[in-house]
């Protein structure tokens, strides 16, 4: 072997040397490097509660030593920064983009924000990056695609931040990507079908977006998937038929979305090791798959909450793994198989809301490890198992209310021992409450009503220190609660027992059950006074206790235990109606800050309404109805800016509206009928837009009706009636274009009746009744279709009843009694049912027999009046002078001839036998068509201005016994043809 050259061995030995110092050299770069990032991190940190890093991360230690940073042994660069849970909150720096060994970047569940610098992935630095997890904090913005140019990613997770904007389409470029979580964001568009180009994804979770569009088909391409979240999205159309041939999926969660089309029949034929199947909340239709069964490996099946109909497949008693079955909320239909009695490891059984029927299997009441039980409204039917407690040892919710249920509550119940919740309400349970129920130590919520319980309540139940509700509603409950009630209940939040037959006195001791926030008592017969020391339940929100016996204190007039009551500050809800309360609103009443709603209805309360009330400034409704109130309305009313329901109807009020009234800009119910007031309606209220109920009825007021009224577009009951209101209808009633109900009746309205009435499409009640309206009833009202009450009674009305109401299907009381309407009685539509008592009263009617009136002349006794019109109008036309304008103003085609000034007709034939213009100072000549008037028995001209020539065709006149022209200016001779008219009296 060839001995070595010295000078290469000394050039080798440099080069060496050279080599090593460089990468000393850069190393020591580079974690300078790494340490910078690092400190450009730490400083942008504003919040660290335990001073983590501020105390560990010093430049006087090394980098590899600080707490969350781990080192590579070889290069000692940084390899994984862990700061995940520390509590941190700041933003990130785009240094970290530099640390170019980094292989994991895990800060999870801090609270850092802003927005990913595009430098931190964007240099391309990070090409050894494995893991980010920058889950469960503040950031927001968009992702930058250049994260996905890191080809060594493998896991991405972002979730529960606020990142927007669209899945970028670059997702495609990390084909090594194994987990994406990008859920619980704000992310919208699309689902880029790119993703189904990354084939190493194991498992995606894109849920909790805004996401819409179709599932792209090309999620069948992820062959390894084991996990597909697409839940809580706006995603429509049906799942791709791709997704059932991923034979690696375990879990696919669609829930709350709006995916439609029916589940393959097949579905598990290809997905065997599916365990988890969540599609509620979306509108799938369609059967339950037949052959779900065969994904064995089932433990959660969630199909709630869509439009599946049809039967429970029974092989489903063949998923032996599933731990929770969700099919409530369907369209299911037949019985519950006896074959889920086979579900050894079920915990859960929710089939609620469906339209199940038939007995419950005894099989489910087997089911040892079941925890919650949920069979709510169906048709089920049956008894409850007496033998319940034996089968159901773990079961902690039985919900069986809105069913059929029969029977009595089997008090073996009693043994369930981790029962927390019992719901058999809406059923037919008959017999007496076990006092075993009492025993149940984990009790939490009791619903027993709307059933037919009856007997006492027991005592026990007053025991039970866990009850949070005690829902005994709607049955025959009777007794007395127990003097102690309240003592051992203090977890006790609700308590509901009306509609029963309890008596007694409410127990002052109900005050000890210190968290009672909602107490329903009414439709009972409690007695005595309401206990003041309801004041003492400061979390009380609800209380009602009407319709009851209760009295105020009798030693008072004052109601105190409405000023006891100001010392619950979170009540929202008052009811007292129907108690002979019999005493005064006190002052104090004010002070209720926090009521919404508060009723009193035929309470016996009298006095005035308090100026306090105006300090109850969240208060929306209020019923004072049918009491003995006295005073006016307190101008202080104004101020409760937030009422939408005000009735202080029937009670003894009296005084001005006050404007204040007008105010209230969110009312929209206002009823003050049957009270005193007087004077006129407030102007003001045409500008109270969110009106939608208004009464005034059967008061004092005068003047007109303020024209703003009829701007109040979107009314929909309008009463006005028995009152003292004068003027004329506006054609701008036709302006209420949502109102159902108007009701003018019993007051002073004169005028016509405006053709506009026929705009109001929506109207179905009207009553204009007891006025003195005159003028033709509008053929407009034929165009108001759902016309159900037309009153128009009892005024002047004339002219004939118009065809056009025949269209009015919907009719069905109609009245135009007492006016003077004249013509055929329409025959069609709903006036086939109008009885004669909606007619009497119009002498010039005629119609059916039935109707009580004439009957109507024949074809030519029709012509033979019109006839006479055209006649007497021919007359008028050569009258050149009518100083009185009787004729002019009276002699008009739109009324009957027979109500014509100075004409009488025959009742019988309804022709004209008298023409009297005798007087009148008429200037004018007599034309030819004189002599068609067939009927005339008397024709009186005397004293007028009429000249020239009488037309021979007087002679015509047959029937004529009187003629009067004495005192005119005729010039021919006339007694030549007297002699014709065979009956004249000379």
């Amino acid at each position: 072997m060839a001995k070595n050259n010295p000078l290469i061995v000394i050039i080798s030995a440099f080069l060496v040397l050279s080599l090593m110092l460089s990468l000393v050299k850069a190393a020591a770069t580079n974690v300078t490097t790494d340490q910078h990032a690092l400190l450009a991190l730490k400083d942008r940190i504003t919040y660290d509660p335990t001073n983590l890093l501020a105390k560990n991360w010093s430049t006087s230690s090394s980098i590899c030593t600080w707490i969350g940073v781990t080192c590579g042994v070889r290069h000692h660069r940084v390899t994984v920064l862990n700061i995940s849970y520390f509590g941190l909150a700041g933003t990130l720096p785009p240094q970290l983009g530099n640390m170019s060994f980094l292989q994991v970047l895990a800060i999870g569940n801090n609270s850092f924000s802003g927005s990913l610098p595009d430098e931190l992935f964007f240099l391309g630095n990070l090409s050894s990056l494995r893991v980010v997890d920058l889950s469960y904090n503040q950031l927001s913005g968009t992702i930058p695609s250049s994260i996905f140019q890191i080809s060594s990613l493998e896991r991405l997770d972002l979730t529960s931040n606020m990142f927007d904007g669209q899945i970028p389409s670059t997702i495609s470029k990390c084909q090594q990507l194994q987990m994406l979580s990008l859920a619980y964001n704000n992310f919208t568009g699309y689902i880029p079908k790119e993703i189904g180009n990354v084939t190493m994804l194991k498992e995606l979770y894109l849920g909790i977006n805004e996401l819409q569009g179709k599932i792209p088909h090309e999620l069948g391409n992820l062959a390894k998937l084991e996990v597909l979240s697409l839940r809580n999205n706006t995603l429509t159309g049906p799942i791709p038929s791709t997704i059932f041939n991923l034979s690696s999926l375990k879990s696919m969660d669609f829930t709350d979305n709006s995916l439609t089309g029916n589940l393959p029949p097949e579905m598990c034929q290809y997905i065997p090791a599916l365990q988890g199947l969540a599609m509620s909340l979306n509108q799938f239709t369609g059967r339950i798959p037949i052959n779900l069964w065969r994904c064995r490996n089932l433990q959660l099946v969630s199909l709630s909450y869509n439009q599946f109909e049809g039967s429970i497949p029974r092989d489903i008693g063949n998923l032996t793994s599933v731990n929770q079955l969700f099919l409530g909320f369907n369209n299911l239909k037949g019985m519950v198989p006896y074959e889920i009695g086979n579900l050894r490891n079920l915990k859960i059984l929710d089939l609620r809301s469906n339209n199940l029927a038939g007995i419950v299997p005894n099989t489910i009441f087997n089911i040892s490890t079941m925890e919650k039980l949920a069979l709510s409204n169906n048709q089920l039917s049956g008894h409850l198992p007496s033998s319940i407690d034996f089968g159901l040892p773990n079961l902690e919710r039985l919900l069986l209310d809105g069913n059929n249920f029969r029977g009595t509550i089997p008090k073996s119940i009693s043994n369930v021992s981790k029962l927390s919740i019992l719901n058999l309400e809406r059923n037919s349970i008959s017999g007496s409450i076990p006092s075993e129920i009492g025993d149940l130590p984990n009790l939490l919520e009791l619903r027993l009503g709307n059933n037919s319980l009856t007997g006492f309540i027991p005592s026990t139940i007053f025991n039970m220190s866990k009850l949070v509700v005690i829902s005994l509603l709607m049955n025959r409950l009777s007794g007395h609660l127990p003097s102690s009630t309240g003592l051992k209940l203090p977890n006790l939040k609700e308590l509901f027992l009306p509609v029963n037959e309890l008596h007694g006195v409410i127990p002052n001791s109900i005050s000890n059950a210190s968290q009672l926030s909602y107490l329903e008592l009414s439709q009972n017969s409690f007695s005595g006074p309401v206990p003041t020391t309801l004041g003492e339940l400061r979390n009380l929100k609800f209380l009602n206790i009407g319709l009851n016996q209760l009295t105020g204190e009798p030693s008072t007039q004052e109601l105190t235990f409405l000023s006891s009551l100001t010392n619950c500050q979170n009540l929202k809800t008052l009811v007292l109606d129907e108690n002979p309360l019999d005493g005064t609103l006190p002052t104090s009443i004010g002070n209720l800050s926090g009521i919404q709603f508060f009723s009193a209805e035929r309470c016996k309360i009298k006095g005035n309404i308090p100026q306090s009330i105006g300090n109850l400034s969240n208060l929306r409704i209020i019923r004072l109805e049918d009491n003995q109130l006295t005073g006016s309305i307190p101008i202080e009313i104004g101020k409760l800016r937030e009422l939408q329901v005000f009735y202080p109807d029937a009670n003894r009020l009296q005084g001005y509206i006050p404007s204040e009234i007008c105010n209230l800009r969110k009312l929209g119910e206002l009823y003050l009928s049957d009270n005193n007031f007087n004077g006129s309606i407030p102007a003001c209220m045409g500008d109270m837009t969110s009106l939608r109920v208004l009464y005034l009825s059967s008061n004092n007021l005068t003047s007109t009706i303020p024209s703003s009224l009829w701007n109040l577009r979107d009314i929909v009951e309008l009463n006005l009636s028995n009152n003292s209101l004068v003027g004329h209808l506006p054609l701008d009633i036709g302006n209420l274009r949502a109102v159902t109900h108007i009701d003018l009746a019993s007051n002073e309205l004169s005028g016509e009746i405006p053709s506009s009435i026929g705009n109001l499409q929506t109207l179905s009640n009207f009553s204009i009744a007891h006025n003195k309206l005159e003028g033709r009833i509008p053929e407009s009202f034929g165009n108001i279709i759902n016309l159900e009450i037309l009153n128009l009674s009892s005024n002047n009305l004339s002219g004939a009843i118009p065809k056009s109401l025949e269209k009015l299907r919907y009719l069905k009381y109609f009245n135009v009694s007492f006016n003077r309407l004249d013509g055929e009685i329409p025959t069609g539509g709903a006036f086939a049912n109008i009885s004669a008592e909606s007619f009497i009263g119009n002498g010039q009617l005629c119609g059916a027999p039935r109707l009580q009136v004439p009957p109507c002349k024949t074809a030519i006794e029709a012509t033979n009046i019109i006839t006479d019109q055209s006649s007497l109008l021919a007359l008028k036309v050569h009258i050149t002078h009518d100083p009185n304008n009787f004729l002019a103003n009276n002699w008009t085609a739109s009324t009957s001839v027979c109500n014509w000034v100075g004409i009488t007709c025959d009742s019988q034939n309804n022709r004209i036998i008298v023409l009297n213009l005798t007087s009148m100072s008429l200037t004018g000549t007599i034309p030819p068509h004189i002599g068609n008037l067939s009927f005339l028995v008397q024709l009186r001209l005397r004293n007028n201005g009429f000249h020239g020539s009488l037309p021979v065709d007087i002679v015509h006149l047959h029937r004529l016994e009187i003629f009067h022209l004495e005192l005119n200016i005729f010039q021919a001779e006339i007694s030549s043809w007297l002699g014709s008219l065979p009956k004249l009296q000379i």
